[in-house]
């Protein structure tokens, strides 16, 4: 990999276009969600709703709806420590 800080004069002026790691990957044109089912039971990845509202938290309820199982105990952890950190507001704000 060239340090672009250490190109020579004439290599700094050509263009250059960056090709990152979403770029590198193919995609699909079209992607397809099963996390929620719907009916007289509905569920959130096989979990039944009232199950995960009764037993889990809303963190673990996030973990699940994107990763597709629950969290262990340092990643529901690491996940609340971010979710308060992303937060727009201080923490000492009544809001967080």
């Amino acid at each position: 990999m060239i340090d672009p800080f250490q190109l020579p004069a004439e290599a700094a002026c050509a263009p250059r276009t960056y090709v990152g790691p979403f770029d590198r990957e193919a995609w699909p044109e079209r992607l397809i969600a099963r996390v929620v089912s719907t009916g007289d039971a509905p569920r959130i990845r096989g979990y039944a709703i009232g199950e995960l509202a009764r037993d889990h938290g809303l963190t673990e309820v996030a973990w699940l709806a994107l990763r597709g199982e629950l969290p262990g105990d340092g990643e529901r952890a690491a996940l609340e420590v971010a979710l308060v950190l992303l937060a727009p507001v201080h923490i000492g704000q009544a809001p967080s």
